[in-house]
């Protein structure tokens, strides 16, 4: 089986060959090979995750504070797949789901970007694509569900699109106390560590 590697570049691009380069709480020091999970299920399609360490947020704090956007809102709809192939053997090589999100409150704005304003809808790069049959996520990373409220930490804008910080720590659920995450490949210290963050931001922030 073949062993993959996620790559975020700073034009928002998941790679599964090369090195990991992931901004807003990644570097390529902390890449690691991902594991790959196959479901052979016919109502279930193959799975690939891409494990990346998130020691660039060791806390909530650290999170807020690293993360210049932070809005709570709505998921709309799925606008767009974004999927890029090798040209040599057609092989998925990188992509992601770009997400319309509808800000209702603007909690943290350290850019001077227009879009980050009330009632805004704003594309959400989610590191989660399917390409056929086949699902790509990195760190278990889930897309947001329609019509539920998150609370995002966001990087800037690139490439016309926003991505969240750390990127499933960026990404708090407020419909549910639960995570929204696939667990599979996540031990119990970066479950607690994302249990800790999502819990803290939902006291400071969900008023």
């Amino acid at each position: 089986m073949n062993k993959k590697i996620f790559v975020f570049s700073a034009g928002l691009i998941v790679l599964f060959s090369g090195s990991l380069l992931i901004s807003e709480g990644f570097s390529k020091e902390d890449a690691n090979e991902n594991k790959i999970i196959s479901e052979d299920s016919p109502s279930k399609p193959n799975r690939v995750d891409g494990e990346a360490k998130t020691d660039g947020f060791t806390d909530f704090n650290e999170l807020a504070e690293k993360s210049p956007i932070i809005v709570k809102g709505i998921k709309q709809e799925d606008v767009r797949t974004e999927v890029f192939k090798s040209k040599i053997d057609e092989a998925v090589i990188g992509g992601y789901t770009v997400a319309d999100f509808e800000i209702n409150e603007v909690v943290k704005n350290a850019t001077t970007n227009a879009k980050i304003n009330l009632e805004q809808t704003i594309p959400i790069a989610e590191l989660n694509f399917e390409s056929e049959g086949t699902i790509y996520s990195v760190n278990g990373y889930e897309k947001m569900n329609t019509g539920d409220e998150y609370l995002l930490f966001l990087t800037d804008e690139q490439d016309g699109v926003f991505a969240t910080s750390g990127v499933t720590v960026g990404k708090v659920p407020l419909d549910t106390d639960g995570l929204e995450i696939y667990e599979e490949n996540l031990d119990d210290s970066e479950l607690e560590l994302i249990e800790n963050i999502f819990n803290e931001a939902r006291i400071e922030f969900n008023n």
